[in-house]
């Protein structure tokens, strides 16, 4: 396999991988428990940032870098408006997803932990979750928008 196909593998991996977890962390959202300082929500809780650790951004890291790497070995790329529009959508989704997602999602796991061990009051410990949703949603969105100018691959203004 050559280093433009790998690339293009590992990329759409990539994109796969985190638009997966951006679901799955809107699910989990929906379908877990109602917020309480029990250990059972502190578990929840710390399993949505695992989700984010491990899945999310390490996704994020290997889409961002595997279409750098393809920009820089392919030389038509650097040439193609929609490949600029893509990095820079990269660059958006790279800053609010460790804006938006991850460290929110770290604050109210070690936040709730700690209460809990602590036996603080529940409310002030509650009010560590700030979940993000309508970050999740433009994320989610501009995951789709740069999955349909990978594929589309439009021609503007009639570059070719």
């Amino acid at each position: 396999m050559n280093a433009k196909k790998a690339l293009k593998t590992l990329h759409t991996l990539g994109s796969v991988g985190m638009g997966g977890g951006i679901i799955a962390y809107m699910l989990m959202l929906t379908y877990g428990p109602e917020p309480a300082l029990t250990e059972a929500f502190v578990g929840f809780r710390e399993g949505i940032y695992s989700l984010t650790r491990f899945v999310i951004v390490p996704s994020m890291l290997l889409v961002l870098l595997s279409g750098l790497l393809a920009m820089a070995i392919h030389h038509p790329f650097q040439n193609a408006l929609w490949v600029w529009l893509k990095a820079a959508g990269g660059l958006l989704i790279f800053e609010a997803v460790l804006a938006s997602i991850d460290a929110p999602a770290r604050r109210a796991a070690e936040g709730l932990r700690s209460a809990l061990s602590a036996g603080t009051e529940p409310i002030a410990a509650l009010n560590t979750i700030n979940d993000r949703w309508g970050a999740l949603w433009v994320l989610l969105g501009l995951v789709a928008v740069n999955v349909v100018l990978a594929t589309w691959r439009p021609r503007f203004a009639g570059k070719k």
